[in-house]
This record gives C-alpha cells, structure tokens and sequence, in this order.
C-alpha cells in the first residue's frame, strides 16, 4: 500500500472521529517525507500550490469581472461571435465567471483565503446567501466538500423538490435530455445504493460483535437482516454500471452481464449475488472467516474507497476518495429500516428471469473465476 493510500485512510478515519482536516494542514507531510531535505522541499511545494490555488480564485473573480464589461455593451446576440475567436471561452463558461463575479462579490475575500476551486464558486453562485455561507463556512472549517455536496446544500438551503424537477427534466428532447435524464437517475440510484450498502455493513459488524465475548455469530438472523439488501444491492449495480447484453435467443430481452472478471467491481457484483441468496452463504464453519476476509473488505472498498487485495491499482489523485460516500448530499440512514428477508422465494422470479435462465448468466464458473468466492 502506498503512503497516498495511508493518508486518504488516515483522512477517512479522522473524518469518521469527528475530526475535521484542514486543506493548509501540513502535519501529513511527515507521513511521506523520510528526510529532512525532502521535508523542507514538500512544505515549500505545498505552501506555493496553495498560495497558486488562491490565485486561481481571485483569477476567476477578474475573468467574471472582464467578461462582464464587455457583455454590458454587446448586443446579446452578437456576445458569444465576439467571446469564442477572442478568449476561447465559451457562452456558457463566460456566464458562470460572470456569476461569480456578480453573486460572490460579497464573499470574495474569504473565497480567496479558503481557495476555492472556480468550478465549485460556479455551483455556489446558483445558491441563496445561506446556501453561500453554509458552504463557504465548510471549507472555513477544513471541510472537503466535493461539487455534488455543495449541489446538495444549495438544493436543501433553496428548497429544491427533486420529485418537482424530475418530471420536467424528462421533457427535454434529443439525446442531451435521455443523458440528463440518465445522469439524474443514476445519482438517486448511487445514493441508495450506497444506503443500502451502508446498512448491510453496520449489520454485519453489529453480527461480529459477540465473537469478543467468546458467543457465536448467529447465521439465520443475519441472513434475515440483510440478504434482500444484498439482492436490492446487486440489482441496483447492475442498473448503474453494468453492460446489458443480448438474450439467449434473438428474439429475447436484453439483459444486464457482468463487470469485466478479474476485476475489484466484477468481485464486488459477485459478492453481492451470493450474498443475496441465504442457502449460498458459507456454513457456520465457515462463516465468520467469509464475513471478515470477503464480505467485510468487500464492503469496506464501497464505502470508504480501500482497495481490494490482490487487484491492481491505477491511482488517480485527481479523484476525491470521498465523492464515492458523500458526494450526494444524502441524509444519515436510518439503521432501523430496512427491507426484512421473509423465507426464501425463488431467486430467478425475483431477478426478473425466468425459470432455467438464471443459471446461464451467474453459473457456477463465474464464481469459480472470483478469488475465494467459490
């Protein structure tokens, strides 16, 4: 694990505490510097990439500042010949600047001191002054608010009714409103997603807990408690990211395949198949060990972005670990609801296959191919 991997885990465990972690923060550089020399140079790199990221904001404030001087005085049919051969900008990127411009002015200062990025000032432009400072006052605090949390709070501080908007979203005509329409459903689907993912790990955890005090982990109630999740789950992933792919006849519907074998997220589909079916769990003898090393880190690579062992990394430090937990804005969920897992009703009619196709699409080789899943 690289010491990038130690920090973004340092960072996610001192959020769970409670802590916040200021941007200007440098007491993580004695966490990947092993010399004094390379201390001193990770500081000063540090203090000048904040000092060129505060720049960034006050830049944005005088592009909004340019642009709009020069769209007082040009017609309003002429402004976007006149901006695309002279700055490269665009209509609609020229009208976010002037946003800022405009709507932050009173907040300016504090927006420099904090650095924030001129994308995020775009969304919070769109805000009430109290969607304004609540964000603002996050990133005061140490915050790292990613822009679909400041989406958020600008949607809960100005009253937006996403079931309002929905049905007007979807009158947009062409392929640019199937892709608004697409990416809307899919955010409402990430989020419960991630609530039901949530909910199954608390379990879990809560089912472990005996083993402290030398008592078994009872498999029945468990199985009871978050099997359908597990289901729900696996449906859920499927709609969001997995291919469909032809039938088994011609004539057929199409159908969801599976992520690309061999990899973290084809696992983590698999996982969530088995789990979502009692009679497929590990027997009592082998439980406990299948929660801890399979299920848990499963989980855990969901919601809080660690790795799976024995998978290959391509790092991106441009992508916040955190966009993946908290980035949808959505209320703390509610461990005492959830769907209950009543008997065992076949699992074919309840994935929408009928009778005999089920077998086809996740049959036994398929488990084979996972690590430690078969």
């Amino acid at each position: 694990m690289t010491e990038y991997s130690n920090v973004k885990r340092a960072e996610i465990a001192a959020k769970k505490e409670g802590k916040n972690v200021p941007k200007s923060d440098m007491s993580w550089i004695d966490t990947v510097a092993t010399d004094e020399d390379q201390d001193g140079v990770l500081r000063d790199v540090t203090r000048k990439l904040q000092f060129l990221n505060r720049m960034s904001t006050e830049h944005a404030f005088a592009i909004g500042l340019e642009f709009q001087r020069a769209k007082a005085i040009i017609p309003p049919k002429s402004f976007g010949r006149w901006l695309k051969p002279v700055s490269g900008y665009t209509v609609k990127a020229a009208t976010y600047y002037i946003s800022v411009h405009e709507k932050l002015a009173d907040y300016k200062v504090r927006l420099i001191n904090a650095a924030i990025a001129p994308t995020t000032m775009f969304i919070m432009a769109k805000g009430s002054k109290s969607a304004i400072e609540t964000a603002l006052r996050a990133f005061e605090n140490g915050e790292r608010l990613t822009g679909k949390q400041v989406q958020a709070i600008v949607d809960a501080e100005s009253g937006v009714a996403k079931t309002e908007e929905m049905p007007i979203l979807l009158n947009t005509p062409g392929l640019a409103g199937l892709k608004k329409a697409a990416a809307a459903r899919q955010i409402e689907e990430i989020s419960l997603f991630r609530e039901m993912i949530d909910r199954i790990r608390h379990e879990v955890e809560e089912a472990l807990k005996p083993l402290q005090h030398g008592r078994a982990v009872v498999k029945k109630h468990l199985t009871d408690t978050v099997a359908m999740d597990c289901r729900h789950a696996h449906d859920l992933l499927c709609s969001i990211a997995v291919p469909v792919v032809p039938g088994f006849q011609s004539y057929d519907r199409w159908r969801h395949g599976q992520f690309e074998k061999g990899t973290a997220w084809h696992k983590v589909q698999l996982l969530l198949y088995k789990a979502g079916a009692p009679d497929a769990w590990p027997d009592r003898a082998e439980l406990v060990a299948w929660l801890q090393k399979e299920m848990l880190p499963v989980l855990r690579f969901i919601l809080d972005g660690e790795p799976l062992p024995g998978f290959a990394l391509v790092e991106d430090e441009g992508v916040e670990e955190t966009e993946s937990l908290e980035e949808l804005g959505r209320p703390a969920v509610d461990h005492t609801e959830r769907t209950q897992f009543v008997g065992s009703p076949p699992l074919e009619n309840n994935l929408g296959f009928e009778s005999g196709q089920l077998g086809a699409l996740f049959d036994a080789s398929a488990f084979e191919d996972a690590p430690e899943l078969a």
